[in-house]
């Protein structure tokens, strides 16, 4: 009868295996080869004078608009699946507002907003579409890490003077009031957990304990503590006292 060692079974299984693995791998390189072929003769097609490459050129968008940024900017060699630039629609736009996380829970969707581009330009007008649930890490300029949350405002279609990557600095109407009572948020000292201003009366500056409503960098909304009319200190600094003497600038 015929009959074959187990080992030796093994070592040609292990052999037919180990050709079927160069096989593959040649083929393989084989494709490979075929591939850069392809390149080659594309190459020389496009260097033999009087060649018409137009059509190697045309590229054809899925979507109509505009060409918003450019992946390339001079010839170079390029491979399947490379972005080369990126289209886009501009004449719709939104603007996304990173907000600090402890001051984000104040902005609801649909409320009011406005954009300003700087240089004299012309306000434009916004409501905030939503809020996104997910806070990142940024450095601030004086390289503090916050939490901040993206809060996406959207605009009129076809809004003059803003494109794509533009910086803008926003303002987000939280709440509103008539009559309110305001003083320059530069007016404010922390006070413990609260907050104070210096009045002005008879050459002193008095130290008031007030309430505050609301804030924003330029201005704070009084509650209680100041009364409409009255001067205060800006700027007062750690070393004015309550009931130090002061001077108004300007005055003799």
């Amino acid at each position: 009868e015929n009959f074959i060692a187990a080992s030796a079974l093994d070592q040609a299984v292990l052999a037919e295996r180990s050709a079927r693995q160069a096989l593959d791998a040649g083929r393989a390189e084989l494709s490979a080869a075929d591939f850069a072929l392809a390149e080659a003769r594309a190459a020389l097609a496009r260097a033999e004078p009087g060649a018409r490459t137009e059509g190697l050129w045309t590229l054809k968008s899925p979507v109509d608009g505009r060409v918003v940024r450019l992946h390339l900017d001079s010839a170079a060699p390029v491979t399947a699946g490379q972005p080369l630039l990126e289209i886009g629609d501009t004449s719709v736009v939104e603007a996304v507002i990173d907000v600090l996380s402890g001051e984000v829970r104040q902005i609801a969707p649909g409320a009011p907003v406005q954009l300003s581009l700087g240089g004299g330009a012309p306000a434009i007008e916004g409501r905030v579409a939503r809020v996104e649930p997910v806070a990142f890490t940024k450095v601030s300029a004086l390289g503090i890490e916050e939490q901040r949350v993206n809060v996406i405002v959207e605009l009129a279609p076809g809004v003059p003077g803003l494109g794509d990557g533009f910086r803008v600095d926003a303002r987000i109407r939280v709440s509103a009031q008539d009559d309110a009572l305001l003083v320059p948020s530069a007016a404010l000292v922390r006070d413990g957990s609260g907050w104070r201003v210096f009045v002005l009366e008879g050459g002193r500056a008095l130290a008031r304990p007030v309430t505050l409503k609301e804030r924003n960098a330029e201005v704070a909304w009084i509650a209680q503590g100041l009364q409409a009319g009255q001067s205060v200190l800006l700027y007062p600094g750690s070393t004015v006292r309550d009931g130090q003497s002061v001077r108004v600038r300007g005055s003799p």
